[in-house]
């Protein structure tokens, strides 16, 4: 759990910028009466393929008739 305020406001911010920029007007009166918690993980290995990825197919517009 975080316990710094200043980190747990560091990331409310950084979730409500990503999942509800139109609301960040009100962001600091919600803080004010926010009362959840923030759970911080931290992976202690890191795994994945050793190959580069391959690259993401193109996409394909659809015309309109």
């Amino acid at each position: 759990m975080v316990t710094d305020e200043g980190e747990k406001t560091k990331a409310m911010l950084l979730l409500c910028t990503a999942f509800d920029p139109k609301a960040m007007g009100r962001f600091d009166e919600a803080m004010a009466h926010c009362t959840a918690q923030v759970v911080k993980i931290v992976p202690e290995v890191i795994t994945g393929k050793e190959h580069e990825m391959h690259q993401a197919p193109k996409s394909h517009s659809c015309k309109r008739e």
